[in-house]
């Protein structure tokens, strides 16, 4: 089960490695760097909001027993880890973890530059998914708008939801994804952006973007 060297989540830790250990199964974990002891986001273990919007109190309690054991204190690093060896591979549900994990893992076993790129563009990508999916829609909408100009529409009935769009706007498949790519494409400057801020920056509601 590779880590984060910090912020894992909690409950997507401990219940997998409480559940497949009680089932006869040798875990073993992997951090960033080899012999880390990777440490949980402190918030899923204070709460936030007064400390309500925290792990429940039997992923603790699990994250408790957990953190005692061998195998969480005698980790892997990424790059070494070769999933082939292994019956299975464990990734923790969030997307900077995966992210950061995949392009560890691939640049370990790659050298073609081109897909290092576009691995890299991706990674980028999915470390502000909340800063992308928010930005994406008001541009979906721009562009959506400019399109039904063009197509002889008013801008005006494009102030509504998508069910009472005019009849006759709209793109076949192919433009959907030469739309799709588009966003991703325009949006990436911005996404780059905001992953260095919060690169550089310890803001707790970064975590959040």
């Amino acid at each position: 089960m590779p880590l984060p060297d910090r912020d894992f989540d909690v409950t997507e830790v401990a219940v997998p490695w409480h559940i497949l250990t009680e089932s006869g199964h040798r875990l073993i974990f992997a951090t960033e760097r080899a012999g880390t002891i990777a440490a949980p986001d402190p918030r899923l273990l204070n709460g936030v909001v007064f400390g309500k919007l925290g792990a429940k109190s039997e992923p603790l309690a699990l994250y408790a027993q957990m953190i005692r054991s061998a195998e969480f204190t005698r980790t892997l690093a990424w790059e070494d880890l070769v999933p082939a060896e292994y019956d299975g591979l464990i990734l923790p549900g969030e997307t900077r973890t995966v992210a950061a994990i995949t392009r560890s893992l691939y640049k370990s076993k790659s050298d073609n530059k081109r897909l290092q790129l576009l691995t890299d563009a991706l990674v980028t990508l999915g470390r502000v998914p909340l800063a992308f999916y928010i930005a994406h829609v008001y541009l979906i909408h721009t562009l959506t708008i400019l399109l039904g100009m063009a197509q002889g529409f008013a801008a005006q009935q494009f102030f509504t939801h998508y069910r009472y769009f005019p009849k006759g706007f709209g793109v076949g498949l192919a433009g959907v994804y030469l739309i799709w790519i588009t966003v991703v494409v325009l949006l990436y400057p911005f996404c780059r952006w905001v992953a260095a801020v919060k690169a550089r920056r310890q803001d707790w509601w970064l975590s959040y973007v």
